[in-house]
């Protein structure tokens, strides 16, 4: 049977590049402990960009790459071979072009402005080149051919990590001028017209998304398996985050659009920021923007170039790491190799530019790495149940569409803002969602916050404003566009001030807030006051059902600004406001009572089942209590700390947990 995307599901990218560091029995040994070891269901073959001659396998008609050349062996039918005897899905991927190939059709390689030619991606060729289709559906078809007799072959990995760059190669070119009737515009003509730039780069984009879903529709008639890709996703580092001039579409957004893809993986090259809530922000991100596709988000034990180092080698941050980047549909890893008992292989390179850094070779550290490793995916096992079939809830819901990134400058202020809203939410154990679709009615979402969104489209202005005829409940923070404050019926102006304080009280020993000096903090007069500025003016306002939050700054770069009193009135609010999910958590540390709450509680549920799932990054707990109102037809049956069960009901005391504690109701039968 195909592997089933719909149900959760673990497993890893499995790189194979040289005989030297792919040496006879190593893939039997590797999936051996992929399969009783780390659980994983399947591995994908991510096939080697550094290959650049040829493939890896024997084939009559590609060229073979120089490494394999002179060996009888062949690295992937040793793949399929294991993958068959450990009862594990193999995905392969075939997105490589050869040189020879991309020489033969130079007219059809990515093109710079000045004639330049450049690899367009991992996959070769432009994609409005008629040869790069034709190519990859020769080889995906020789790839089938050749090992579709194994049972393991249960689906393809599409080609991956490539982003859509603009090229101004002849076919490009000749399709612009097809569709507009003039010359494809320079880059300085570009930059010049925003309104032009936009439309290039839209253009681009549709081109690359035309061929691949022909690619899919090729092979999802032919052969009927299911279909996954894994897109270059440097979420925080230097893809969605950056101007429309370095990319035209986020990944996400465009892969969402291939109708017979069944699975979008998503590659997290996060800058490795010792905030543990940096892959939790970035797996919910995923979540928010593949609406109803299934979709994980990859655990990255690979390299780090971009920022220099490897994730944090401290023991909790690894299992920290990987529960994080849990999804109902599963959870993957970038890729095994990091994982495996050994690192000897690994100590010479396995891709060009990707060397281990020097914190991997000690011993003590591989153990560590491994036996953390080994105790998550453990945990993974007992949440696989749990979470399979269901969807990340909240009442409370940030809209962040990926197509705002657009908007956003790589570490620019909305960027550093939208992550530090969702760290407070998270330290105030509130179950908060990313949405990337306005609602139109108050039954779809309790509340939805808006957070420096500077531009919204006009069928999203139409649903907004239906929502809030609908009685629905928004959060506005900081300066929203127009078309925002209008619907929400705020008008703010910027504020000087440097204090918030309850408006009843001018001792300012009880200040919520401290506004950093470089901030932006906004005020507006149209609501009732809840909380004033120094100066008197309002900080934040409430009209009806709108909350008009000023102190944007304050609120959002959490990270920077740990303060339990604005963790406690975050909480307090959404307590009050019957916004929290029905869930009441309270801790107590250690030497450090009332301080930040470095914990999180999100919600799984569907019709039948729900989990509540608490996390743990890092502080040292006294006691911890929970109150969770799952609703008359659910009942509290399971829980777990650490992967040891207790007995729970629907309030009480939780037992010490270092990493997490689940609890699970199910839905009550009728009588």
């Amino acid at each position: 049977m195909p592997l089933d995307f719909t149900k959760f599901n673990t497993g890893t990218l499995f790189l194979v590049r040289t005989p030297e560091v792919f040496p006879v029995g190593y893939a039997d040994k590797s999936f051996e402990d992929m399969k009783h070891n780390l659980h994983f269901d399947y591995a994908a073959l991510l096939e080697t960009w550094n290959c650049t001659d040829g493939v890896l396998w024997k084939s009559d008609k590609f060229p073979r790459s120089s490494y394999w050349k002179d060996e009888p062996r062949d690295p992937i039918e040793e793949c399929f071979l294991a993958a068959d005897k450990y009862d594990m899905a193999f995905l392969p991927e075939a997105g490589m072009m050869d040189e020879a190939f991309m020489l033969e059709h130079k007219d059809g390689m990515g093109t710079f402005f000045n004639g330049t030619t450049y690899r367009y991606g991992r996959v070769g060729l432009a994609p409005a080149c008629p040869y790069t289709l034709d190519y990859l559906v020769e080889k995906y078809d020789a790839l089938y051919e050749k090992f579709g007799h194994h049972k393991s072959f249960k689906g393809f990995c599409m080609p991956a990590e490539n982003g859509a760059s603009i090229s101004y190669d002849k076919y490009t070119k000749e399709a612009w001028k097809k569709s507009f009737g003039y010359e494809m515009p320079s880059p300085e003509q570009m930059y010049a017209d925003k309104a032009l730039e936009r439309k290039t780069f839209d253009f681009i984009a549709e081109l690359f998304l035309t061929m691949y879903k022909k690619l899919a529709r090729h092979l999802k008639q032919k052969y009927g398996l299911p279909l996954m890709h894994y897109p270059l996703a440097k979420l925080s580092s230097d893809s969605y985050f950056q101007p429309s001039s370095v990319y035209p579409q986020g990944n996400i957004s465009l892969m969402d659009k291939v109708e017979d893809l069944d699975m979008l993986n998503l590659q997290l090259h996060p800058p490795l920021n010792p905030n543990p809530y940096c892959f939790k922000f970035e797996t919910e991100f995923l979540m928010g923007n593949t609406n109803n596709m299934p979709c994980m988000a990859d655990t990255h034990f690979y390299h780090e170039y971009g920022a220099g180092r490897l994730p944090d080698a401290t023991p909790k941050r690894i299992a920290d790491t990987i529960l994080s980047t849990l999804t109902p549909w599963g959870i993957s890893f970038f890729c095994y190799g990091f994982m495996a008992e050994e690192l000897p292989l690994w100590k010479k390179e396995l891709n060009i530019g990707a060397p281990v850094y020097s914190v991997y070779r000690e011993s003590h550290t591989v153990d560590a790495r491994r036996e953390f490793a080994i105790k998550a995916m453990d945990y993974v096992e007992i949440l696989r149940p749990l979470m399979q079939g269901t969807k990340h809830s909240a009442d409370c819901a940030i809209y962040y569409p990926e197509h705002m990134n657009n908007e956003y400058m790589y570490g620019s202020y909305p960027v550093e803002h939208i992550f530090g809203l969702h760290e407070v939410f998270n330290a105030a154990t509130i179950p908060v969602k990313i949405i990337s679709r306005m609602p139109t009615c108050a039954s779809e979402e309790k509340l939805i916050v808006l957070d420096s969104v500077k531009k919204i489209s006009h069928e999203e202005e139409k649903a907004l404003v239906s929502y809030i005829k609908d009685g629905g409940k928004v959060v506005v923070i900081g300066k929203c566009c127009k078309e925002i404050e209008d619907a929400a019926g705020v008008a703010t102006v910027l504020s000087d001030a440097e204090f918030i304080s309850s408006p009843d009280s001018d001792d300012y020993n009880h200040c919520y807030i401290r506004i950093p000096s470089a901030g932006r903090h906004y005020t507006e007069a149209n609501g009732t006051p809840v909380l004033l500025y120094n100066d008197g003016t309002p900080a934040i306002t409430r009209r009806n059902n709108i909350l008009y939050i000023g102190v944007s700054d304050a609120i959002g770069r959490f990270g920077q600004y740990r303060d339990y009193y604005l963790a406690s009135w975050w909480k307090n609010y959404f307590t009050k406001e019957k916004l929290n999910s029905g869930v009441e958590f309270h801790n107590v540390y250690v030497n450090t009572q009332d301080r930040h709450q470095f914990v999180s509680c999100d919600i799984f549920e569907n019709t039948d089942k729900k989990l509540l799932f608490i996390r743990n990054f890092g502080v040292d707990q006294d006691v911890s209590s929970v109150n969770w109102d799952v609703g008359d037809d659910f009942k509290i049956t399971k829980a777990w700390a650490d992967g040891k069960k207790f007995v729970f009901e629907k309030s009480g005391k939780l037992p010490v947990f270092e990493h997490f504690a689940a609890i699970f109701a199910e839905k009550q039968k009728e009588d």
